[in-house]
Parts: C-alpha cells; structure tokens; sequence
C-alpha cells in the first residue's frame, strides 16, 4: 500500500495496526492527470505480513 508522506497520522494509524514502512519511497505520480499538489509529496510503500 502506498501512503502520502504527508499524512503523517494515516502512516501511524496504519503502523498500529500491522504495517511496516518498506523503505521504498516513490515520486508522487504527476503523468497520470491526478492532480498537482500544492506542497512537494512522495509515496510511501506500507506493507502487511499475513500469517
């Protein structure tokens, strides 16, 4: 999954719940028409082990 670094409280949220911070970090997708943003962000990949 991937989260705005900006957000940081959704990264704790997620972070309390399972998810770990992979160390992939990605540029925020401008070439795919979503918008421009305001402040400069980046992608952050969360990811779940499921046992």
């Amino acid at each position: 999954m991937y989260v705005l670094n900006r957000r940081e409280e959704l990264i704790s949220y997620y972070e309390r719940h399972g998810y770990t911070k992979k160390g992939i970090i990605q540029h925020y997708p401008l070439s795919l028409n979503v918008g421009i943003p305001k402040l400069e962000v980046s992608l952050i990949e969360l990811i779940k082990h499921i046992i």
